[in-house]
């Protein structure tokens, strides 16, 4: 995948939130929702023809933990090295 290649020192994975004046906005299905309760981290409006929004946020979690354990394992790494550049190791 193009996160694994890429290396980034941080990510953030959200589910697209449907905000008054996007796209994905539709007032028929959004007419009655209270926006300052919405947010791309925890929506409960957008699924897909594939996914629930239940299964759109289990893979939201599932991409969070696997990429901080990543970085979380990288940054060890650097503060290894940079401790063995020091001569404290």
């Amino acid at each position: 995948a193009l996160l694994d290649e890429i290396e980034p020192d941080i990510v953030g994975f959200t589910v697209l939130a449907p905000f008054p004046g996007s796209d994905h906005y539709d007032p028929k299905l959004h007419a009655d929702v209270d926006w300052s309760t919405v947010d791309e981290y925890a929506n409960d409006l957008t699924r897909t023809m594939y996914l629930t929004n239940a299964e759109l946020k289990e893979e939201q979690q599932r991409l969070v933990r696997k990429h901080q354990a990543r970085l979380a394992f990288r940054n060890q790494q650097l503060e290894v090295a940079a401790a063995r550049q020091r001569g404290t190791t």
